[in-house]
């Protein structure tokens, strides 16, 4: 599919207050295709992943997950995190209310609220007061299953990938997942939910999710 239709170009010849412009739109005009889906994924060097109060964040190494994760949280505030951050990290299952804040500092990966490889992401949430994210910012991954009703909030701050508050790949679904953005500087794409399988053979959808805008 293109974005421009030709049916349009033709229609301004037969108007002859424009006649004598459609040659040159017809000449600077460029056809080009609809963009790609957007690519995220939680992988990829070192995972700092959230527990509960009582407890100091783990490390995760590449490829390494957790199991069931609920309620747990990372909050950084100052510093660097070379890779990347999360509430919950798990392989399958469920991620459930997990949360993960940057107040300040630096992640140079992407920050997760609940991720999960095959399963359920529900509930969880990404807070950006502060700081900058080199990667993506999303409140619910699941590779494989359904990411419904996580949660994105950005005050201020800078993040450099793609914001999403409940992301599915594959045949996954998306739902009542909410991005509010009221400050900062977001230089890539913002979506509420986004199925990256969202086609007819696939069976993902992708549906109620939102995107608030203010300040």
């Amino acid at each position: 599919a293109k974005y421009v239709d030709e049916k349009w170009i033709e229609g301004l010849r037969q108007d002859d207050a424009v006649a004598e412009v459609v040659p040159v739109i017809s000449a600077r005009i460029r056809l080009v295709d609809p963009p790609p889906p957007p690519q995220m994924g939680p992988f990829g060097g070192a995972m700092l992943v959230g527990t509960d109060s009582a407890q100091p964040l783990q490390t995760l190494a590449e490829g390494k997950w957790l199991p069931e994760a609920a309620g747990d949280a990372a909050v950084i505030s100052g510093g660097t995190v070379a890779g990347s951050l999360a509430g919950a990290y798990v392989s399958s299952g469920s991620a459930s209310g997990n949360a993960a804040t940057l107040a300040s500092g630096i992640v140079s990966g992407s920050v997760w609220g609940g991720c999960v490889r095959s399963g359920t992401a529900t509930a969880n949430a990404v807070a950006l007061t502060s700081g900058t994210v080199g990667g993506d910012i999303c409140g619910g991954y699941v590779t494989e299953g359904a990411a419904a009703s996580n949660t994105v909030t950005i005050a201020n701050g800078t993040v450099s990938g793609i914001v999403c508050g409940g992301y599915a790949a594959s045949s996954g679904t998306a739902t009542s997942n909410t991005v509010t953005v009221s400050g900062g500087m977001l230089t890539s794409d913002v979506y509420g939910g986004y199925a990256a399988g969202s086609t007819a053979a696939s069976g993902g959808t992708a549906a109620s999710n939102t995107v608030s805008l203010s300040g």
